[in-house]
């Protein structure tokens, strides 16, 4: 199973869909993390994928949920965009809910800047930001490889 994964983009996905064609990637889904969860949609006309998204920060309004948690090739992940785990000041109350969601791989977003962490069987992935990365950042995106073998995570330069 191929995920990719995108958060903070922000009405703004023709960056991802571009890299996508060009560089003839194949996913079997995609993960959206919020800001703004309404690109799920054009996520879903453009690439004819199924698309799991979750609210951000920016999404007033939006009914969108909080947290999904999907089971995949027996692993355990939640999304989420990260803000109501206050993120941006560390990932201890991130790490915190991903421990007591029994996850495998926590998805969260919210910082745009790209983070692997693992700790104790549990991996908090960011894919940080392919329209507004922070100063110095790259613009990027996230990949999920879930097989028998475990959980592979990557990030790419747009």
């Amino acid at each position: 199973m191929r995920a990719l994964i995108v958060s903070d983009t922000h009405g703004q996905i023709r960056s991802v869909t571009d890299w996508m064609e060009a560089q003839a990637e194949t996913f079997d889904e995609i993960w959206h993390l919020g800001d703004y969860d309404r690109d799920a949609e054009g996520f879903k006309a453009l690439c004819h994928l199924p698309v799991y998204s979750v609210k951000g920060n920016c999404d007033l309004g939006s009914s969108g949920r909080e947290h999904i948690i999907l089971e995949r090739m027996g692993k355990r992940i939640v999304l989420t965009h990260g803000h109501l785990e206050r993120v941006k000041g560390g990932l201890t109350t991130l790490y915190v809910f991903a421990r007591s969601q029994e996850a495998d791989l926590i998805c969260f977003g919210h910082t745009h800047q790209p983070v692997i962490f693992h700790e104790d069987g549990i991996y908090l992935f960011n894919p940080g930001s392919p329209t507004l990365p922070r100063l110095g950042m790259p613009r990027t995106v996230g990949i999920a490889e879930i097989n028998e073998k475990g959980i592979h995570l990557s990030h790419f330069n747009l």
